[in-house]
Parts: structure tokens; C-alpha cells; sequence
């Protein structure tokens, strides 16, 4: 399997941690705007060999939602949309689909605009130039799906032709309904998309701060379970968690 990784917080100690790996990999580096990208895209290129691609993942102020969603706020998603549909060179980019759950107000004081930014949203990711791809949380059941999609975190792969990574981190997951929660996941979503990727984890914390850290026995679990459905690339939130620990559970799946 191809093995990738998330950062988040784009700081030379968390860039180190490629250093720790022997294989090449991909990185999907969070950034505020495709200048300040493609500035951490040229220092990753010029100081770490085993980077192939770079990856543009934008995210917003933390008071506007952070990730995309139509209760982010407007101006937000037409700063992102608007840098991405004006810049000439094509990028790779991840649309971070997810509700606003750092600043649940949102929900409230942005609904007004949902809308105007569901339509936004679906006519950037229909249109645009750019090699997108969407990570979405992961659904069992299609009703659930449904009100995702209605709610404009998730996306119909026969409509919108992008990549789909899904975010099945089951740090968050009792051990006793690991095997289950994962298999079941898994299966359901690649009955829709059979291309699509998988991120693990989680292996240190992100910008909500709280949350459970995958250790890497579990990770080790959760590859097997991913290379047993033929998954082809998997990323691994986030970077700055590697240690020689998850390194070497890391390797045996490359």
C-alpha cells in the first residue's frame, strides 16, 4: 500500500518526522492560503527527499468553521474558492468536508447562507481545475449518508468525479467494537466508491486538541483490516505523531 500522511500544523519538528521513514511517501500540508502552500510546498521539496507530492489543504480561520462546510462562513469559502479558481497552476488539493464542531454557533448565526454555500460549494467541486479530493467522515447506513450529503459533508461519487478519502479513525472506538465498526465502515462505503482511500488514526492530537491517540498495536489492526479490502493507499492523521514505533508497524505494509 501507498502510505501518506496528514499535517496539520505545518512546523519544521513535525516536517522532521519524514526523516524517520526509509519509503516515499505523499504529505497533505494544512495552509490558510495557496501562497503560504506553496511556500511550506518549496522548504518540504527542498529539504526532505522522500516527499513526492505535496498536497493543498486548505482550512479556514478557526471563528469562520476551520473545515468546509456550508455552515462555514461565506466569506471563508469564497477566499478559498476564489484563490483556487484564480490560480493557474493545478493543484493537487483536499476539501476537508466536515461540520463546524470547533464553533458550534455557526450552525446558528451562518444557517441563513446555507444555501448560497451548498450551491457554492457543489459548483467549485464540479467545476473546478484542480486534482480534488474530498475527505468526508464515514457512514454505515444510507440514511445517514443521505443527511450528510443533505447537510453538505458528503458527496455522490457518480456526480462529483474527485477522489474520496474517508476518515475511519477509530481511536475514538471501544476495543471491543473495533474489528466491527471498521469492517462494517469499509465495506459500505466501497460499495459506492471502490477507488477511494482511507485515513487511520488518530496517532497525536489535532486542532481540537482532546482527541484519543490511536497507539500502534491498534494501528497495526486497522492496516491489516484496510490491506484485507484491497485498499490501495492509506493516510495516516497525522505526521507529527511518528515514532520508531509507529514506523515500524508502518513499514510492513509498504
Amino acid at each position: 500500500m501507498k502510505i501518506s500522511f496528514f499535517e496539520e500544523f505545518p512546523e519544521k519538528e513535525n516536517f522532521d518526522k519524514l526523516k524517520l521513514l526509509d519509503f516515499n511517501t505523499n504529505l497533505y500540508v494544512a495552509a490558510k492560503s495557496v501562497s503560504e502552500f506553496k511556500h511550506l510546498r518549496d522548504k518540504i521539496k527542498n529539504n526532505y527527499e522522500n516527499v513526492e507530492e505535496v498536497i493543498y489543504w486548505p482550512v479556514l480561520d478557526r471563528d469562520e468553521g476551520y473545515w468546509m462546510s456550508p455552515f462555514s462562513k461565506q466569506e471563508g469559502l469564497e477566499r478559498v474558492v476564489g484563490e483556487l479558481n484564480n490560480e493557474e497552476e493545478k493543484l493537487r488539493v483536499l476539501w476537508d468536508a466536515e461540520l463546524p464542531m470547533l464553533d458550534k454557533k455557526l450552525f446558528f448565526t451562518e444557517s441563513y447562507k446555507f444555501f448560497q454555500n451548498k450551491k457554492l460549494i457543489k459548483k467549485f467541486l464540479t467545476n473546478i481545475k484542480h486534482d480534488i479530493e474530498i475527505a468526508e467522515n464515514t457512514y454505515e447506513t444510507g440514511i445517514t449518508k443521505t443527511i450528510y450529503g443533505f447537510l453538505g459533508v458528503s458527496f455522490d461519487s457518480k456526480k462529483i468525479s474527485h477522489k474520496k478519502i474517508i476518515m475511519l479513525y477509530t481511536s475514538f472506538i471501544p476495543n471491543q467494537s473495533v474489528s466491527d465498526y471498521f469492517l462494517n465502515h469499509l465495506k459500505y462505503n466501497l460499495r459506492y466508491d471502490k477507488d477511494l482511500k482511507v485515513s487511520l488514526g488518530v496517532i497525536s492530537t489535532g486542532i481540537q486538541g482532546t482527541e484519543q491517540i490511536l497507539p500502534p498495536e491498534r494501528l497495526e489492526h486497522d492496516l491489516r483490516l484496510t490491506e484485507s479490502e484491497k485498499i490501495k493507499e492509506v493516510v495516516i492523521f497525522r505526521l507529527g505523531g511518528l515514532n520508531k514505533e509507529y514506523v515500524d508497524v508502518v513499514k510492513r505494509f509498504v
